[in-house]
C-alpha cells in the first residue's frame, strides 16, 4: 500500500503517513550456530524479490569456489585471495540480483562470522 510515494514498511519521521506506516520495529533473535553459520546477510527487498535465502547461500558458495579455483592450492597468497573475495561478495550478490532482473534497488551488507582457516593463511 503506497502513501504519497512512500513504499517502506517502516519509517521514521513520517507522521503524515500514520497509521499506515509505523516506526514501531519488529525485533527477532536468531541463535548463531558457530560450527555451521558462515555469514549474516542483510539486504533490501530488491535482492529478496529475485533470490531466496537458499539461493543466496548457494550463490555465495558457488562464487567463492569459482574465484578460489583461479588460485593454485599451494599459492602462499590463497588466504589473501579469499579475504579479497569475501570483501567483494556483497557486490557480487547485488550484481546477481540485478542480473536476475530485480525491478528495485539493491543494497547488500554481508558480515562474515568466521575467520579464514589458519591452514589457509
Amino acid at each position: 500500500h503506497r502513501v504519497r510515494n512512500l513504499s517502506l514498511s517502516r519509517a521514521l519521521g513520517d507522521r503524515y503517513a500514520k497509521p499506515v506506516v509505523s516506526a514501531q520495529v519488529d525485533i527477532q533473535h536468531y541463535p548463531v550456530q558457530e560450527e555451521t553459520d558462515e555469514f549474516v546477510l542483510l539486504a533490501s527487498d530488491g535482492l529478496w524479490d529475485v533470490m531466496t535465502s537458499q539461493d543466496v547461500v548457494s550463490y555465495v558458495h558457488k562464487r567463492m569456489a569459482q574465484e578460489l579455483a583461479k588460485i593454485p592450492n599451494d599459492d602462499e597468497n590463497r588466504a589473501s585471495a579469499e579475504l579479497v573475495v569475501r570483501r567483494n561478495m556483497s557486490k557480487y550478490v547485488a550484481r546477481e540480483a540485478l542480473r536476475r532482473g530485480t525491478a528495485d534497488n539493491v543494497c547488500v551488507l554481508m558480515v562474515w562470522l568466521n575467520d579464514i582457516p589458519n591452514d589457509e593463511r
